[in-house]
């Protein structure tokens, strides 16, 4: 009797089998790095408008001769100050963007339009009192979100010591 070599329908079965679990698994890995790779960029986009919305608070806080708003003791959503040679600066939210005016100029958008800024506050106060300077707080909050429609949120907060 001759055997006939080749697979048998049970042994082709199981290899299909054994290639679907083989094909699903680098699949869902493959998918899994996709989706790992949008958060982080939409996380290194938060992370930039924020660096970038601080250096801005930064600057209009350095070299001032007053804070204007929000007054002593107080805080809100708007920073006013006057500099030196009597420039004004506001910084304000207009959700979901901040916005830079000086002096009587057309106020400039700050963040950009893939993210969205909540939660603007600013704090004028003398943080021991005594011989420390006036500082100013701010914080906020930018929240973008990716290609599938997850959010990535982070808060934001700087001091600005004020010295004359």
């Amino acid at each position: 009797m001759k055997y006939r070599s080749g697979f048998t329908l049970i042994e082709v079965i199981i290899y299909l089998a054994l290639f679907s679990i083989l094909i699903g698994g680098a699949l869902v890995s493959a998918y899994s790095l996709i989706e790992s790779n949008e958060r982080n960029q939409t996380k290194a986009i938060v992370q930039n408008e924020g660096a970038f919305v601080l250096a801005k608070i930064d600057w209009a806080l350095s070299g001032i001769q007053s804070v204007d708003q929000p007054p002593f003791g107080g805080s809100g959503a708007l920073l006013q100050v006057t500099k030196y040679g009597g420039g004004t600066i506001k910084i304000s939210l207009s959700s979901p963007n901040i916005e830079i005016q000086r002096g009587i100029a057309t106020s400039t958008i700050l963040n950009n339009s893939n993210v969205e800024i909540t939660n603007l506050l600013f704090t004028h106060e003398y943080p021991g009192g005594g011989n420390n300077p006036q500082s100013v707080k701010a914080r906020f909050t930018v929240t973008a979100r990716t290609a599938t429609g997850a959010t990535f949120t982070e808060e934001f907060f700087t001091v600005k010591y004020i010295r004359r």
